[in-house]
């Protein structure tokens, strides 16, 4: 599925009416809107739920970010992490 940039166009000139029309906009003015928008519903949740940290077990960020739990088999077809991650 993809989204139509018409539609999301049409969706947030329901809302701000600077967007209605064939006006150029600014990306930037665009954005702001938006994630001034996302800011205000982000402030109405009261009770945010708990969420545990998840257990790292001492392994360093890119390790985790890459997806390489402790004892998996590296993700280069080379073998090892890379020269950043040997050099650890």
């Amino acid at each position: 599925p993809c989204i139509v940039p018409r539609g999301v166009k049409a969706a947030v000139a329901r809302f701000a009416p600077q967007f209605v029309g064939f006006a150029q906009q600014d990306a930037q003015e665009l954005m702001a809107y938006l994630l001034d928008g996302l800011h205000e519903d982000l402030n109405r949740v009261r009770d945010r739920p708990y969420t545990e940290v998840p257990e790292h077990r001492g392994r360093p960020d890119w390790l985790l970010a890459a997806g390489g739990p402790a004892g998996s088999p590296p993700p280069r077809p080379g073998g090892g992490w890379g020269p950043a991650a040997e050099s650890l």
